[in-house]
């Protein structure tokens, strides 16, 4: 073949020296063994070489799948398998894409153009609707989401949920922003607030208001010590402790509804179910009588 060559061109009166039959063998030879380390030795410009990042995230080659990054140049269009290093997302596009048009994983890419959507919305931000929950911020969870957002910089309708903790039991949550800005709280708190609501009496429907007789003869509220006969409805189970207009200093333990319901002294309740209220007096019978009011 190469004595072919040399023919052709002397031929086309192309100066050339002939070469003997030795040097055709080592000039094969040194052909052979360059072809070889062409072969064995990946471009300089590859994409394992230029874009280190990309080629981390390369998962496998669809087009040709014994060329692998160090043998794929940037500018190929070799269809291939990637897994996004940040949120693991898999998905599929060619390397020039990747390497030339800087495309990168769609997961992330949407998240992106939703965290520079909530830095352009600062009136919608929590520190315009809400500064006071940084007081009960913990932590953010879903830190991946809220990228480098402080808690006041995020939306006030975002779903990144929050570590909370109540200032006033401690109480400790998990909650989405928009919650918190909605005005949801602690759900110990709220429910000790209702109760307390419903335990109020209404205006005129008070203890002292539908009984005054029995809010007379009031000591003191053992279950809650900061409500008295003004604070108490009639049907309350608070338990009071009571004193008895009969009977001087006597006093005794029973709860708000019991006393309504006529359960007075106890030792009162013995003379009127006793003896003495068979030989009892007139004057005796109306004190008797008088003691059923209480």
């Amino acid at each position: 073949m190469v004595l072919v060559l040399w023919e052709w061109l002397r031929s086309q009166s192309v100066p050339c020296l002939q070469l003997s039959g030795e040097r055709i063998a080592a000039c094969l030879a040194a052909a052979r063994e360059e072809w070889k380390a062409f072969q064995t030795t990946p471009p300089g410009e590859s994409l394992a070489t230029l874009f280190p990042k990309l080629a981390s995230e390369l998962v496998e080659n669809l087009t040709r799948p014994e060329m692998g990054a160090q043998w794929l140049l940037p500018g190929s269009v070799d269809r291939c398998v990637w897994q996004c290093g940040t949120c693991r997302h898999v998905w599929r596009t060619r390397v020039v894409s990747r390497a030339q048009r800087n495309t990168g994983c769609p997961t992330c890419s949407r998240r992106e153009r939703s965290y520079q959507a909530r830095l352009r919305r600062a009136e919608l931000r929590v520190r315009d609707v809400a500064p006071e929950l940084l007081t009960q911020a913990v932590r953010i969870l879903d830190v991946d989401k809220a990228r480098d957002i402080e808690l006041l910089d995020l939306a006030r309708g975002s779903t990144i949920r929050v570590l909370w903790r109540c200032s006033d039991c401690a109480h400790e949550w998990v909650a989405p922003v928009v919650t918190r800005t909605s005005g949801r709280g602690c759900q110990p708190c709220g429910i000790r607030r209702r109760t307390a609501s419903r335990q109020q009496p209404l205006p005129g429907g008070s203890l002292s208001d539908l009984h005054p007789a029995i809010a007379s003869t009031f000591l003191a509220n053992l279950d809650h010590p900061d409500r008295g006969p003004d604070r108490l409805r009639p049907g309350s189970r608070d338990r009071c402790r009571w004193h008895c207009p009969c009977c001087g200093s006597k006093e005794w333990e029973t709860t708000v509804s019991a006393r309504v319901q006529r359960q007075g002294c106890k030792g009162c309740r013995r003379l009127r179910s006793g003896r003495r209220m068979v030989t009892a007096s007139n004057d005796e019978r109306q004190q008797f009588e008088v003691l059923l009011l209480f």
